[in-house]
C-alpha cells in the first residue's frame, strides 16, 4: 500500500470513529510518525495533506530537517522520551515537545526556549494513577500541583485537546 493510500484509509477510519463519538473528523489531528522514514516519504505524506509530523530521535530529525524545512505549514513534534542533554537541540528543531516527563527536563526546555527567544508547545506526562515506576523516574516525576500555581495553562481548543504551558516553569 502506498503512503497516499495508507493516509486515505486512516482518514476514513478516523472519520468513522469521530462520527460514532458524535464529533467532527475536523476535530482530530492526524500526526504522521516519520522516524526511520526518508525525506522523500515525508514529502509524499505532506503532498497527501499531512501537516503534523512526529519524530522520536533528535539526531535523526536533525539530519532530515534541511530536506523538509520548505514544507509550508508543517509542524514538527518531538515524541517519545527526550534526554535532558538534548533539550536545547530539540527546542531548536521542533515546534512542540510531546513528552515532558521530569521537572529537570521541563526546566531545561524552558531555559533553552528563553535563550532562543522561542516558545515551544509541550505535553506533560503526569502519573495520576499511582502506577509503580522506577525509583529514578519516581524521584523526577512531575507533580501536577507544581504546574497549577507556577505556569499558565491555557484551556485547549476542541481541535487540539492539549495543554500549552507558556510560562517559566
Amino acid at each position: 500500500m502506498s503512503i497516499v493510500e495508507n493516509i486515505a484509509e486512516i482518514r476514513e477510519r478516523v472519520a468513522g470513529a469521530a462520527r460514532r463519538a458524535g464529533r467532527s473528523p475536523d476535530d482530530v489531528t492526524l500526526m504522521a510518525v516519520t522516524k526511520t522514514f526518508p525525506v522523500d516519504a515525508i514529502r509524499e505524506a505532506y503532498a497527501a495533506g499531512i501537516r503534523v509530523f512526529g519524530e522520536n530521535r533528535v539526531q535523526e530529525f536533525g539530519g532530515k530537517c534541511d530536506g523538509v524545512r520548505d514544507l509550508a505549514g508543517a509542524e514538527w513534534h518531538m515524541i517519545g522520551h527526550l534526554q535532558t542533554n538534548k533539550a536545547g537541540k530539540a527546542v531548536e528543531l521542533f515546534s512542540a515537545i510531546d513528552s515532558i516527563d521530569s521537572v529537570k527536563l521541563a526546566e531545561r526546555i524552558n531555559a533553552a526556549g528563553q535563550a532562543a527567544g522561542k516558545k515551544v508547545d509541550v505535553l506533560i506526562e503526569v502519573n495520576v494513577g499511582g502506577a509503580v515506576i522506577a525509583l529514578r523516574e519516581q524521584r523526577d516525576a512531575l507533580p501536577i500541583g507544581r504546574f497549577a500555581h507556577r505556569g499558565k495553562c491555557d484551556r485547549p481548543s476542541a481541535a487540539a485537546h492539549r495543554a500549552v504551558f507558556e510560562a517559566n516553569l
